[in-house]
């Protein structure tokens, strides 16, 4: 994506495009596959992340060039 240099208004963005948990996946993938099934052990790592912002805000790529996410879990 390309947007004019008269539309950016800071340096840097967030930009989010997709955020979803296990369960969401494995039940987006069940449309498709009823019989999945997932295992999987939480990283001890895992802990880190948690402590980071739950939602990045994306209001002013969106708003300075329009930015938006094309995809989600059916597409």
């Amino acid at each position: 994506m390309e947007a004019s240099n008269d539309k950016l208004r800071q340096r840097t963005y967030n930009v989010a495009a997709m955020s979803f948990t296990p369960e969401e996946l494995t039940k987006a993938i069940q449309k498709y596959k009823p019989n999945f099934k997932i295992s999987y052990k939480i990283d001890s790592r895992q802990q880190i992340a948690d402590s980071w912002p739950q939602v990045f805000d994306d209001h002013n790529a969106r708003e300075h060039w329009g930015w938006k996410p094309q995809v989600d879990l059916d597409g």
